[in-house]
């Protein structure tokens, strides 16, 4: 399933996981610039690429666009959080869930977890590393 721009994956929800408060990090992980663009913009590209609707989960308003809403999480400060939030605001039957700080997400990776969803209720991927529950379907 090579996807082109713009041939959007139907039944499939794209939700940008933001409602981390980056108090490790200090200041805003979602501005952090890898290769002069914002991780936040790195996430959003992709998932406007591949879906026609994209909702933000998380307390960020300030992050919401013109054709992308930013919903409250309904139970704030975690990733389970801002799944459960995509969840119930999502209209399809499917998300697509990622951070809105990943430096390098991966269109072929996210191809491959669709090619796979037919008879399962999720998809996660797997790397050497273990599951990678936040950027999965």
């Amino acid at each position: 399933m090579q996807i082109s721009h713009n041939d959007f994956i139907d039944g499939v929800t794209g939700v940008l996981l933001a409602g981390g408060k980056s108090r490790r990090m200090g200041y805003d992980k979602a501005y952090i610039e890898v290769d002069g663009q914002p991780l936040l913009s790195i996430s959003l590209e992709l998932l406007r690429h591949h879906f026609s609707r994209v909702l933000i989960a998380g307390d960020r308003p300030d992050l919401a666009q013109p054709d992308i809403p930013a919903i409250a999480d309904i139970y704030p400060g975690s990733a389970l959080g801002g799944l459960h939030t995509g969840l119930l605001a999502a209209n399809t039957d499917w998300i697509f869930v990622t951070p809105c700080d990943m430096p390098h997400p991966d269109s072929r990776i996210l191809e491959l977890l669709l090619k796979q969803r037919n008879g399962f209720d999720a998809v996660v991927p797997r790397t050497p590393a273990g599951y990678e529950p936040v950027f999965a379907l």
